[in-house]
């Protein structure tokens, strides 16, 4: 007879990987997510000045993307873009413009096996933690770098998400009418093709 249930005792496949991540929204997050469903250990890493932007805003300024449309005492915990990608993860939030920020967070990379961010790409270099310098800590640790509009070349410096990556891609050319004007397609499918393509 079939044993029923789930073996408890079976391992995940990325359970021996540690993951510190500088990641916001859906893109990177839900990268992040996959490989904790998978069994990695993922350390999301904030700042209290800019958390993610998929936390909302505090003071709370749009009620209706709470449960019930009540922020509760802690609005950052209570919306639920931020819930749905950030499941099984742990979270820290660190000053990386301060010393001790940025000591606590090689700390981190000294002891993980990947890096993944998805800021525009200016951020990481002026944060001082390109690649080369994170080797010399670590030198197994992958980074894996998901700006929106890549590492170099003439856009590399703005941020984006999907509703900016979407029409520059040419998907929302395919929107619409005929003879009408482009159009996006409402939710931003391309973050969520770049958080697969990132785990893949």
């Amino acid at each position: 007879m079939a044993k029923r249930g789930r073996d408890l005792s079976a391992k995940l496949p990325l359970e021996r990987l540690r993951a510190v991540v500088l990641t916001q929204a859906w893109s990177g997050a839900l990268t992040t997510q996959l490989l904790a469903n998978m069994g990695a250990e993922v350390i999301q890493v904030e700042a209290l000045s800019r958390p993610d932007v998929w936390r909302g805003g505090y003071p709370p300024h749009n009620r209706g993307q709470y449960p019930n449309g009540e922020p509760g005492t802690r609005p950052y915990d209570r919306n639920p873009l931020f819930n749905a990608v950030n499941t099984s993860k742990l979270g820290i939030t660190l000053d990386l413009n301060s010393e001790e920020g940025k000591s606590l967070f090689l700390d981190l990379v000294s002891t993980s096996d990947l890096l993944a961010e998805n800021y525009s790409a200016r951020v990481i270099p002026n944060f001082g933690l390109e690649y080369p310098t994170l080797r010399q800590i670590n030198p197994t640790i992958i980074m894996m770098r998901m700006p929106s509009f890549g590492a170099s070349g003439p856009y590399a410096m703005y941020p984006g998400n999907g509703g900016t990556t979407e029409p520059m891609s040419g998907i929302s050319s395919l929107l619409g009418y005929p003879d009408g004007q482009p159009m996006n397609s409402g939710t931003m499918h391309t973050d969520a093709i770049s958080g697969m393509m990132g785990f893949a």
